[in-house]
Order: structure tokens, then sequence, then C-alpha cells
């Protein structure tokens, strides 16, 4: 059998094995290792300081990204609770409720983040979404556009700009911003 295998199969194989799967677990570990050790600084904080906007806010970030979004929701709450005009905050609460289906309350947080920051683009963006996903295509168009205004270079923008104009019938309009984000 192992003579069927090609010389630079096996020694590839063997690159894998000795190098390239150890190496990828070291790295998934600190990683890890690195997220809990920071979730345990910010904790510490919040045992402290319980009412810490700043602390309570990274602990959701943190909990977000592990996907913990329960805790998460309940620590950016507290963050909004000390510090009502927390940007990220609010930015972070309205993609993790976007995410739950939550559509209602993303809005509200997006609506509360561009009301701080109105020239923000990743909130246009964000609040079309939730429009277009909402069925509101006119205003999920007008946040869109405004995205892109904004930052003619966000990609992303674009592309949900593309989308919510191919679902108004305007498929001219739809190609250009959807051509535009492939360049981009």
């Amino acid at each position: 059998f192992p003579n069927t295998i090609p010389a630079w199969a096996r020694h590839a194989a063997l690159w894998l094995l000795l190098f390239a799967v150890p190496a990828g677990l070291f790295f998934v570990v600190e990683l890890n290792g690195n997220v809990q050790r920071h979730l345990a600084i910010y904790e510490t904080v919040v045992d402290t300081f319980p009412k810490s906007s700043m602390a309570n806010y990274q602990i959701g970030r943190e909990l977000q990204d592990m996907g913990r979004l329960r805790e998460a929701k309940a620590h950016y709450e507290r963050a909004l609770a000390a510090a009502p005009n927390m940007l990220p905050a609010h930015v972070f609460l309205g993609v993790l409720l976007t995410d739950q289906k939550d559509l209602g309350g993303a809005k509200l947080h997006f609506e509360r983040a561009l009301a701080m920051d109105p020239k923000n683009a990743e909130v246009h963006n964000n609040l079309g979404i939730v429009l277009d996903e909402q069925g509101d295509l006119a205003n999920a168009r007008i946040h869109l556009e405004r995205s892109t205004a904004l930052d003619p270079k966000y990609a992303l923008a674009h592309t949900n700009l593309g989308m919510v104009l191919a679902k108004l019938g305007d498929l001219s309009g739809a190609a250009d911003h959807l051509e535009t984000a492939l360049r981009l």
C-alpha cells in the first residue's frame, strides 16, 4: 500500500502531521487562552466596579466573539445602563440582536447609534440590513445609499445596496453597485 502512494504525497502528509496540525492546534489554544485571560481581567473589574460601562462592554464583546450571546447581551445592557450614550455598545448590541432576529431591538440600537454619530457608514449599513429584513426597502435604500456615500470603498454596503435595488426592480443600479463591490 505505501508504495502505491507517490513520494511527494507521503512527504506532504508527513509535513501536515508533523508541522501544520500541531502549529494550528497551538494557535487555536493560544487564541482561546488569550480570550479567557482578557475575559477574566474584565470580570475582575466588574466584580470590583459592577457599574463599569467599559468593563461590561468589553465582557460583552468577548462573550459575543465566543458565541455566548445571551450573556453578551446582558453585559451590553449593563454597559448601556451605566453609560446610555456608549456608541460601540449600541452598535454591537444591534449586531447581536440582528443575529438573533430581534429586528425591532436592533433597529432601535442602530437608530440610537446614528443619533450619536450620523456619519457612521457601518451603522447606516447595519440599519439598512435590518430595514431590508423588515421589508422596508425604501428606507433600507436610503441608509445603504448614505453608507456608500460616506465610505465609497465599503464593499459590503455596495453589496447590500445592490441587493435592495434588485428587490426594488432597479436592476441597472443593482448591477452597478454589485460590480463596484467586486472591484473593491
